[in-house]
């Protein structure tokens, strides 16, 4: 019996039933709405979500800890829709920042092994998203990644290094493209 329960245990790890029943109320709202409404029952799970933060979807979160310690989104953010946060380590995201549709963010992954199994030994790192970033859209974000500041990711990038402030990356793996100006051009502001 000892043996089932601890098969059951590993097995249910990654089981959140609050986490659940909240995306099941929130599943039949349509995207690009009810944003303010998403984040009151995040925050409300214990989730520490900033005031003005609109995500117009609800986010797929994963992980097998206390989920709600592991993640943290700052004021005025906006999340697109179908992002993916995968918390076997925290996920820091400052204020002002936009997230795409589809940005992925992962914090685990594996060392690379033997010939006979590549996947070794698990690890996770965690994942920080600095204020005014910008990540496009099927962008991803893969473990112990840092977003400097007014950073752009452009769509579809795939980030395995730090990204410096206010500059623009893209490609597989990103590069940087350009420094990004830090203030508004005359005509804007």
């Amino acid at each position: 019996m000892a043996k089932l329960r601890q098969v059951l245990q590993q097995e249910l790890a990654g089981l959140h039933p609050r986490l659940r029943l909240a995306q099941l109320l929130l599943w039949p709202l349509p995207a690009n709405t009810s944003s303010h409404l998403r984040r009151a029952v995040l925050a409300g799970l214990g989730f520490d979500i900033g005031q003005g933060t609109r995500l117009l979807d609800m986010p797929t979160i994963t992980g097998h800890k206390k989920l709600a310690q592991y993640l943290s989104i700052g004021r005025h953010c906006q999340l697109g829709t179908g992002c993916y946060f995968e918390l076997g380590a925290p996920i820091r995201i400052g204020d002002g920042v936009v997230l795409e549709h589809q940005v992925l963010l992962m914090t685990t992954s594996h060392e690379i092994g033997l010939s006979v199994r590549r996947a070794d030994l698990a690890y996770a790192r965690p994942v920080t998203i600095a204020d005014g970033a910008r990540l496009g859209a099927r962008s991803t974000i893969l473990p112990g990644v840092t977003i400097g500041a007014g950073a752009v990711v452009a769509a579809g990038a795939l980030v395995n290094k730090d990204v410096l402030p206010h500059t623009t990356v893209a490609g597989i793996p990103a590069k940087i493209v350009r420094e990004t100006a830090d203030s508004l051009p005359d005509h804007v502001a």
